[in-house]
């Protein structure tokens, strides 16, 4: 055989050897220093916090692929606990179980010789993680950032892109083990994955990536005590346009009948459900709350919510001290840091009905067609010392009538100091009638109300304010409810000498000025919320007005 021929030949057995040879060294050498750098990436990368298993790896030069089975992270509980101790945990803890995965586009020579792990997707199904959201560490803790912890193992990390399809996922807050939100599948693509120190210094990014998508479906929650449930259908978050949005959402307690949710309760608790079609939170920054645990947006909006408050006033009350507890105080008080700019609830609807103590039947109140907006919604200090007030405007329609209020709440108070301005326009007595007789055992023969305003300031311990009441025809019956048989009857006596010479029947009166409650002061009970205490106040008012004790508008 010539020379020139034997060559050709040598050649040509070993490019035919060459695809067997590089089987062979990925099975010796792909595969071992793979498997090692997913090891130095869970354990080495976490301080040790995560232990690592991996059943099954098997790498393919032929594309650059590798399939991961029986892939598991654990977290090692004696470790956790030495690093919750020193302060050292990250902001995110998790367990991962992954049955498969498939990696696409791995880098074979910079994973050999560079220890640079690049590869270009990431693919998996069925899988289930469960995330933990720890308290933030303290700024300039302890905590080793994960590019340094990986060194010199390895320099750099770069996924391009992560697909995670009909995932399960749980996420819970550590310091509350019990309270734990579950999704029955999710989804998500994430893209631009880099672990190095440039990335880490990049504000942009979520946890090392440059763009997350998520779609979590089927939300499901309830209560350690299992007092409430909550659902959504769809959640989805979109980095590019930092936009988080909740659709058919509902908080309902877990005993939905009133017998059943009263006979469990034996107090007079609120049986509240909550819904709305959708939510949209604007500009929101995920980076911050996983980092910080910190809702961070430029507007939250929330489409045709629902809101029925039922009470059962016939039972014993709680006792239960509600100090601390308006809204600007709850603001200031949420572990959560918050600083939304403007929040804004369309169209809502608020029913609440209550079974009067004393007559045992119900009456409703509604207000409908309500847009809330609310401005500088923050706790957060540098915040708060540029603009120390978080105000609040509404308007909408109360029995039918038309409705307006201005809040204002002073977020540099830690006694809640807030100021109200609102009124209420042209309301019939047949739709007052409808609460009156239920709650108070008055029935209104006659009143038409032209218009309400009252202004008031208040804190957590008093509210005063003022108090204006247009109206004609004020009269009234006074009821009393037979002991036998349980048939409302009317004060016959007391009625006619009330009507005669206590109630102002039309304000103003003919030929003379315009009566109004001034300064009127009530003091709160420690167990009345604060809607309570700004009724009471404004329920003074007009009683001060009908009943003739007013004065004289300047």
């Amino acid at each position: 055989m010539p020379r020139k021929h034997r060559l050709l030949w040598t050649l040509g057995t070993l490019l035919l050897l060459l695809p067997l040879l590089l089987m062979l060294a990925a099975e010796r050498f792909v595969e071992p220093v793979l498997r090692q750098r997913l090891e130095a990436l869970v354990v080495q990368g976490s301080d040790s916090l995560y232990r690592f298993q991996l059943d099954r790896l098997e790498a393919s030069l032929f594309g650059g692929s590798a399939t991961l089975s029986g892939f598991r992270v654990e977290i090692d509980s004696s470790r956790y606990r030495l690093l919750r101790e020193q302060k050292r945990l990250p902001a995110v803890t998790m367990r991962i179980s992954m049955s498969q995965g498939r990696l696409r586009g791995v880098q074979v020579l910079s994973l050999l010789f560079g220890q640079r792990v690049d590869v270009e997707e990431l693919f998996t199904r069925d899988a289930r993680i469960e995330v933990w959201q720890q308290s933030p560490p303290p700024p300039g803790g302890p905590v080793v950032p994960l590019w340094r912890a990986l060194r010199p193992t390895i320099k750099s990390i770069s996924l391009n892109t992560l697909r995670l399809d009909g995932i399960r996922f749980r996420y819970r807050y550590a310091d509350s083990i019990d309270m734990q939100v579950k999704f029955d599948t999710c989804a998500a693509l994430i893209q631009g994955i880099r672990i190095d120190s440039v990335s880490a210094a990049d504000p942009r990014r979520i946890a090392f990536a440059a763009s997350v998508q998520l779609h979590f479906y089927d939300l499901k929650f309830r209560a350690p005590d299992s007092s409430f449930k909550l659902k959504a259908k769809v959640i989805d978050y979109n980095s590019d346009g930092q936009l988080l949005t909740i659709r058919d959402f509902k908080l309902q307690p877990t005993l939905k009948e009133k017998e059943a949710f009263y006979e469990a309760a034996s107090l007079q608790r609120e049986m509240t459900v909550i819904e709305f079609a959708r939510l949209d939170l604007k500009r929101f920054r995920l980076e911050e709350f996983f980092n910080r645990r910190a809702i961070v947006a430029d507007s939250l909006v929330v489409d045709t919510p629902r809101i029925r408050i039922y009470t059962d006033k016939t039972l014993p009350p709680t006792l239960e001290g509600k100090t601390g507890r308006y809204p600007g105080q709850l603001l200031l008080s949420a572990k959560t840091q918050i600083d939304i700019r403007h929040l804004l609830l369309r169209q809502a609807q608020l029913t609440y009905t209550e079974k009067a103590e004393k007559t045992g039947a119900e009456g409703t109140l509604d207000l409908d067609r309500l847009d809330l907006l609310a401005g500088n919604v923050t706790n957060l200090p540098e915040r708060i010392k540029a603009d120390r007030f978080c105000r609040l405007q509404a308007g909408g329609r109360i029995l039918g009538a038309p409705i307006r209020a201005q809040f204002r709440f002073d977020l540099h108070s830690p006694d809640g100091l807030f100021w109200l301005d609102g009124s209420i326009g042209a309301l019939a007595g047949g739709r007052l009638q409808a609460l009156a007789e239920p709650l108070a055992n008055i029935r209104l023969k006659a009143l038409q109300l032209q218009q309400l305003r009252f202004s008031l300031q208040g804190d957590e311990y008093t509210a005063r304010g003022s108090v204006w009441m247009r109206y004609r025809n004020l009269e009234l019956v006074l009821l009393k409810r037979d002991a036998e048989t349980g048939l409302l009857e009317t004060k016959k006596f007391l009625t006619k000498l009330i009507n005669r010479y206590t109630l102002l029947q039309n304000n103003p009166a003919p030929g003379a000025p315009e009566m109004m409650a001034r300064n009127i002061e009530k003091s709160r009970l420690m167990t009345q919320s604060f809607f309570g205490l700004i009724w009471k106040v404004i329920f003074s008012g007009m009683q001060t007005i009908m009943t003739n004790t007013g004065e004289p508008v300047v």
